[in-house]
């Protein structure tokens, strides 16, 4: 508070009255008011007074006396000083002071005073006085600073009554900020520091006095030494298999924050050892213009801003001292959908199994992450499968379990991996001339033929779960192909006659028969995703060496659609059930067919592709791919266009091939004399065309491969026949 106003009052009370003539040891009171800080400029309120009482000396001279204020103590406080020497008791009448800026009544002097005393005892007395330069009005003085300026000290006036300036200094007033205060932080001491550009209203206190509110604007200008900071993710490992990972750095483009012009770019390295999810503050080593209020990131997949670009972002910039404020960005590229791939089974006591996903953003692309961006867990089955945070899969038991992979927090859909044990064959004394699987009740039907030493002529039912035959039923005369529909309610029969036959499977009871168009008898029946009751059959000219006639007709029940065209003579069809691809099995080059399967049967039909294949081809689809096997390799088509993707393989007597369920592999089966009569069925990758690890060798059963198909999760089943009392049906399970 301004020390000129001040209040200048003698010791209260004491005893007696004056003592006419006589000499006293006196003492007297000075009141000061309270201050704001202890260092003052040279041009401060008093700290000092020279107290003048005239004539009251015992030789009537003046007695003088110089006090000082206590500086270590701001708050308002009273102080009493005794006279140097003893006074006239009827010469105290008054006094005169004046007051300094500094300590022992040096500096500045900053203001005066006279008022009537009087003696009381031993207590010298006097009334209220008024000091000229007694502040009756303050300014706070409006000005403007520059971001990253850093505390700037604000300014005030003060005035007397007659108009004049007292000289006062910050040390005197109290400030206070009255709006803004987005744009500044302020002090009591009057000591300002920019946040961001704006406005602020401000108000000083001097004395009581309270200025009017001033405006302090806060402009654009830079800040050095800011810093900012980014959240890196959690990873579950710290080496990565490749360099398409998760960022690992990225460079950071503050547009428009170079001083004097251009764009300002950090670049930063996360930490490779903190795999925890963490906040780290990065600092910028050039100053940035205020005004900047934009950015743009590109993230990469090593450290240096090296490797892959994984994902660029913009976002609001807000730079304040010392720090920048990036705000909430979108990353583009950021992951919103994960999924866990396929993957083969889980062998109880193998070595660990890295378990792969996939991640793809807002507009479903891909996003280049690896195994040690996600988080890993099993939500159920933790008796089966230890799996570590980073993907590492055990199988400790035969069953199943549920696991999910977590991305920046975006957790995939729960799947399904299967724990087996080595790989398993079963061999079924069944000469067989066809079979099908129906996943719903795990039931393998044999459609078995005349000479077979169970069920002759009938459909032989096999529970997968359990490896049991169940009890043969009758399917119509000398069944030679069948097929389930696609919900297992009922089986399709054929025979060699065009005759067809369905049994519902709940009672195995025959209740409808139907004839093939005249002339023709089935090759293959096939069942029709996601239409209960019907199914696909190809049918052919008997007797006819090159087939000169083949024609893919849809069943509903015992109706066949109108377009039943020209297609093949094996056939393969999408899960969806909307497309046939067909290929002859027979001609050299073989001739490659499509359509679309409709309402009114096979339509937009396209065909003229030639592949090299041999004899008794096999086909099958698997996503968006068809595996053809032949007699002289296995090639890989494009099914949307019919290219070949690729051709593999050596001369074998027998190629066949069926979908892997539940991992993006097929299976090829081969066998040849060269190989002393065994089979042998390789996992292909139908993305790299090329064969995985896990090639299975099986023996120990008669005859030759006749058809292979997928019986379930890494399960197939093949016909061995030719060899008569040996033949049989085959289930190798627990493939790759």
């Amino acid at each position: 508070m301004c020390l000129l106003s001040l209040w200048i009052v003698g010791c209260g009370g004491g005893g007696g009255g004056l003592q006419g003539g006589s000499l006293v040891q006196a003492s007297f009171s000075i009141q000061w008011p309270a201050r704001t800080r202890a260092i003052v400029g040279p041009l401060s309120s008093s700290l000092s007074a020279v107290v003048v009482f005239p004539k009251a000396g015992s030789k009537g001279s003046d007695v003088s006396i110089t006090v000082d204020r206590n500086t270590a103590n701001f708050a308002a406080y009273t102080g009493t000083y005794p006279l140097p020497q003893k006074v006239l008791t009827k010469a105290v009448k008054s006094l005169s002071a004046t007051f300094y800026s500094d300590a022992d009544g040096q500096g500045t002097v900053v203001g005066s005073a006279t008022a009537v005393a009087s003696l009381n005892g031993s207590n010298i007395q006097f009334s209220q006085i008024v000091v000229s330069g007694t502040i009756k009005h303050v300014t706070a003085i409006a000005s403007s600073i520059q971001l990253g300026a850093g505390p700037t000290q604000l300014t005030f006036s003060a005035t007397d009554a007659s108009g004049n300036v007292v000289a006062v200094t910050p040390g005197s007033a109290t400030w206070s900020l009255v709006s803004g205060n987005s744009a500044l932080t302020l002090t009591p001491a009057g000591m300002a520091t920019p946040v961001q550009t704006g406005q602020a209203q401000v108000a000083v206190t001097v004395d009581g006095i309270v200025s009017a509110p001033a405006t302090i604007t806060v402009g654009a200008g830079s800040v050095s030494n800011a810093t900012f900071q980014i959240t890196w993710p959690a990873r579950s490992g710290a080496s990565l298999t490749h360099n398409l990972s998760s960022a690992l750095s990225v460079l950071v483009n503050f547009k428009a924050g170079k001083v004097g012009g251009g764009d300002l770019t950090v670049p930063v390295d996360r930490d490779s050892n903190q795999i925890a999810a963490y906040t780290a503050t990065y600092s910028i080593d050039q100053p940035i213009e205020s005004s900047c209020n934009s950015m743009t990131a590109t993230f990469y997949s090593s450290a240096g801003e090296q490797g892959v670009a994984v994902g660029t972002a913009t976002g609001q910039v807000t730079v304040g001292s010392p720090s920048v404020n990036l705000g909430s960005i979108v990353v583009n590229g950021v992951v919103k959908s994960v999924t866990v791939m396929p993957a083969g089974n889980i062998v109880v006591g193998a070595s660990g199994t890295q378990l792969q996903f996939s991640a793809t953003d807002a507009t479903n692309a891909a996003v280049a992450v690896t195994p040690g961006s996600a988080i890993w867990s099993v939500t159920s089955g933790q008796a089966n499968l230890t799996l570590t945070g980073g993907g590492i899969a055990t199988g400790t038991k035969v069953g199943q379990a549920i696991v999910t992979a977590t991305v920046d927090g975006i957790s995939s859909p729960p799947a399904t991996i299967q724990i087996v044990t080595s790989p398993t064959t079963n061999v079924f004394g069944i000469d067989a001339n066809d079979i099908a699987f129906d996943p719903n009740s795990n039931t393998l039907y044999v459609c078995a033929t005349a000479s077979s030493r169970i069920g002759p002529s009938q459909v032989v039912p096999i529970n997968l779960t359990t490896n049991t035959v169940g009890t043969p039923f009758a399917a119509g005369t000398a069944p030679t192909n069948i097929c389930i529909t696609s919900d297992g309610s009922e089986l399709f029969s054929a025979n060699a006659s065009g005759i067809f036959c369905r049994v519902p499977t709940s009672t195995r009871i025959v209740d409808l028969v139907f004839n093939a168009p005249q002339g023709l008898v089935p090759t293959q029946l096939l069942t029709l995703p996601n239409a209960p009751s019907s199914f696909v059959a190809m049918l052919t000219q008997p007797g006819s060496a090159d087939f000169p006639t083949r024609v893919c007709a849809v069943y509903d029940a015992g109706t066949m659609r109108a377009n039943a065209p020209n297609l093949g003579i094996r056939a393969a069809i999408d899960p969806s059930g909307t497309q046939v691809f067909g290929v002859d099995n027979w001609s050299s080059p073989n001739s490659y067919f499509w359509g679309s399967i409709t309402g009114s049967g096979v339509t937009n039909v396209n065909g003229g592709f030639s592949l090299e294949l041999g004899a008794d081809v096999d086909i099958c689809y698997q996503n968006g791919v068809l595996a053809l096997g032949g007699y002289v390799q296995l090639q890989f088509v494009n099914a949307s266009d019919g290219s070949v993707l690729a051709s593999t393989g050596e001369d074998a007597w027998y190629r066949y091939v069926a979908p892997s369920v539940g991992t993006n592999n097929i299976y090829l089966l081969s066998w040849s004399v060269l190989n002393n009569n065994t089979v042998i069925i390789q996992p292909y990758d139908v993305t790299s065309f090329g064969p995985t690890s896990g090639a299975i060798t099986i023996t120990g059963f008669g005859g030759s491969p006749a058809k292979m198909i997928a019986a379930g999760p890494h399960r197939v089943a093949f016909l061995a026949t030719g060899n008569g009392s040996t033949d049989s049906v085959v289930v190798e399970s627990g493939l790759p």
